[in-house]
């Protein structure tokens, strides 16, 4: 009964040793593809990239030639109509005939309700004191070192990630030497309590070999352990 307990206790661990290894079932090229894909320390240096791109082209773009387009609309009613309407009349007459003021009937001129008013700017940049100029190096520089960042932080991704998925793959064989281990502990142990049923070895032979059956499976245990830490160290860099 003794020794189909300790079986038992070892087939649930190797169980357990193997369901572990299979979950491995990616390649480390993979593994570094999915980490560059997906990693968010990538990710963040890439959007800091293209924020520093577009503060360069910002920078570009005012040193050189600006287009402005102004418009402005206006619709008069009320006595302010009535007034705009005997202003310019009043004006055109004047500016035509004698320059005197005269009454003049607002009823012979088209009604006047709208003012619009459209004007463009063409500005260039000829001397910033190189304000312009500082501004330009500057976000060149800036793009530059985002680069660098982004660059040192994908070899620094793909470094971590081989780490990890080299330790994964240690555990796994780690796992299969202590699991061997168990195995011969467990035929072996097998044997003695056969040959001390028949009384050719002591009791003290069967409990040193169960002594180190426990140790054994102490160990399996923790390799198991550490494998599903170096797993979740893994699956963290993608």
């Amino acid at each position: 009964m003794r020794i189909f307990s300790v079986a038992l206790i070892a087939a649930i661990v190797f169980t357990c040793a193997a369901n572990a290894e299979d979950n491995l079932t990616i390649t480390l090229e993979e593994a570094i593809a999915l980490a560059l894909e997906n990693n968010r320390l990538i990710e963040q240096a890439q959007e800091d990239r293209e924020s520093a791109r577009l503060e360069l082209s910002a920078a570009r773009k005012n040193f050189g030639p600006t287009l402005s387009w102004n418009s402005s609309s206006m619709r008069i009613g009320g006595r302010n109509y009535h007034q705009e309407r005997e202003n310019r009349y009043r004006y055109r007459a004047m500016d035509k005939e004698t320059r005197r003021e005269r009454d003049i009937n607002l009823a012979d001129y088209p009604p006047y309700k709208s003012s619009n008013a459209n004007s463009v700017t063409l500005s260039i940049p000829i001397y910033t004191g190189g304000q312009l100029e500082g501004q330009i190096k500057s976000a060149d520089f800036g793009l530059n070192s985002a680069d660098l960042i982004l660059e040192n932080t994908r070899q620094e991704v793909k470094f971590q990630t081989a780490q990890a998925y080299y330790n994964v793959l240690q555990c796994k064989n780690l796992m299969k030497v202590r699991q061997e281990a168990l195995n011969n502990l467990n035929e072996h142990l097998r044997v003695v309590q056969i040959q001390y049923d028949v009384g050719n070895v002591a009791m003290a032979d069967v409990i040193e070999t169960k002594v180190q059956i426990a140790d054994s499976r102490q160990g399996l245990n923790t390799v198991l352990g550490d494998y599903e830490n170096a797993m979740a160290t893994l699956r963290a860099c993608w």
